[in-house]
């Protein structure tokens, strides 16, 4: 989970159809990722470091989140 000190993540632009910016913190495993179409943040607690680097190696970004995070790790939408 986010801390009050890092309550605003600090997401990264990617190439996808799904996603308009991601960003890992390793520290706490959270996984925030900002929605193309509506804008929306949400954040995926307790993914692997190995989780997200597969997730931003793969050919589709948004399809391996659907296939191998989404899942495992639901996500709770940004509140700020």
């Amino acid at each position: 989970m986010l801390s009050k000190e890092k309550s605003q993540p600090d997401l990264k632009p990617v190439r996808s159809s799904m996603f308009s910016h991601v960003d890992y913190d390793e520290p706490t495993r959270v996984l925030t990722v900002k929605y193309k179409t509506s804008g929306q943040i949400y954040h995926h607690e307790g993914v692997s470091r190995q989780s997200f680097m597969s997730m931003m190696a793969a050919e589709s970004i948004g399809k391996h989140f659907n296939q191998h995070i989404l899942k495992q790790h639901p996500g709770k939408r940004h509140q700020g």
